[in-house]
This record gives structure tokens, sequence and C-alpha cells, in this order.
């Protein structure tokens, strides 16, 4: 019986271990980053290119699996942006955002043509963005009041698995883009959270800033008002 227990209490500790998830890593040169220091990396790189009028664009040439890893190599290319697109190319009122793949939370593939026919909200965001998460509460509200008008989809860099985790702990009741490098990159998002509007032909008609903070008369931080938000959403039902 003995024998049995340890067999059986064997065979769960092996199965855990083959389910527990790989660490990545990110290589570029002869620098080492884990998926953290990644991201801060390229929002550094998007900033700091940027504000000299460069797009920038990175991308993963190489991914080696091992039993406990998967390394990444990757590079990044710039790209001297059109003086009138706010540093990006793409960002122009009255111009559609280029049509790329976008992967949905379940795995299916997407694209913004799709949803011609009503507006669509995009917010840019991140796991690990707390303004992001202080603000999701108040988001979902706008989303609710204006789902059968609206598209809301929520982009991040992060993959299915940190989202799903994520989703846990916490209500964001958007459509979820996920592993979005390519179309952050091409949009030249240097912060979140930041939200797009688009109308319902998909042209892009303006960006802006999440819900943000204020300073109460105690002087502590709080959520400030969405006004703003639902100002823009009603702008693009107006077209």
């Amino acid at each position: 019986m003995k024998n049995l227990l340890l067999i059986v209490l064997v065979f769960i500790s092996l199965k855990s271990f083959a389910q527990k998830e790989p660490t990545v890593l990110y290589i570029y040169g002869k620098r080492v980053m884990n998926a953290e220091t990644y991201d801060d990396f390229k929002r550094h790189m998007r900033i700091k290119l940027g504000e000299d009028g460069l797009q920038v664009n990175f991308k993963i040439y190489k991914e080696v699996s091992r039993n406990d890893s998967v390394i990444r190599h990757f590079k990044y290319s710039t790209k001297k942006a059109d003086p009138g697109f706010h540093y990006f190319e793409y960002l122009k009122v009255g111009k559609p955002l280029p049509d790329l793949a976008l992967q949905q939370l379940n795995g299916k593939i997407m694209h913004l043509s799709d949803l011609k026919g009503k507006p669509i909200v995009l917010n840019f965001w991140h796991t690990r963005c707390y303004p992001c998460i202080k603000e999701m509460p108040q988001l979902n509200v706008i989303k609710e009041h204006y789902a059968n008008s609206v598209h809301f989809l929520a982009v991040t860099d992060d993959g299915p698995d940190k989202v799903n985790a994520f989703l846990q702990a916490h209500e964001f009741n958007f459509t979820h883009i996920v592993k979005a490098d390519d179309f952050t990159d091409t949009c030249g998002i240097l912060s979140v959270p930041k939200f797009f509007y688009i109308d319902k032909h998909g042209n892009f008609m303006e960006s802006g800033r999440g819900v943000g903070f204020i300073k109460g008369e105690d002087g502590k931080l709080r959520m400030g008002s969405d006004a703003h938000i639902r100002g823009a959403i009603e702008d693009l039902l107006k077209e």
C-alpha cells in the first residue's frame, strides 16, 4: 500500500512539473531579457525613437524551445514616419489603420475590416499597467451601455496565457486581442492606457487617454471622469 501511494505521489509530481509553463527569454545581441524586461525595452525604444519621428518595429526571427524554456531572438528596425502622421504614418484622421491579422483570446483570427458597420473603440493596455486595471470597472459600464452600437476591443502585447490568468482575478468585458506586437508597433503605441476611435467605415478618427487619476480634497488619488471617452463615442455615433 505504501509503495502504491508513493507511485501515485510521484506521478502527480511529474504531471504537475510537465504542465508548468516554460520560462520565456528574449535575446537581442548579447542581452538576455525576461518577458517584463522585453516589454519595458520595447516601450523605451518606442518613446526614445518616436520623439525623433521614427516608427519602430520589433520582430522575433528565431525561436528555440527546450524542456523548461523558450528562447526568442529578436531584432528591431526603424522607419522614418511622414511628419503629418503624429510621428507614425498610419495615424491619419479619416484613413483606415493597417488591416493586420489580430489574434483573439480564443485563438481565432479577426481583422478590423470584419467590424465595419459599427464604430470601434480600441483600448491598448497590458496586464502590468496599474492605471489600466483601475479604469476597468468604468470601461465595463461604458461597454455595457454602448454594446449594441459599438465594438470594444482590448489590445495587448501579452500572450493568451497571461491574459487568461489576469481575467481570473479581474473583470474586463471587452473582446480581447492578444500577442498584438506587430499591430501596436504599427500604431506607434508609446504608453498605455491608450484609446483609438474608429468610425463605422473603418477610418481612424482620433486617439485619447484613459480615465486617469485626479487628486481629491484629501490629497489622495482616485479615478477621474470617463466623460471624454463617452464623448468620443457619441461623436462616432453621429457619423
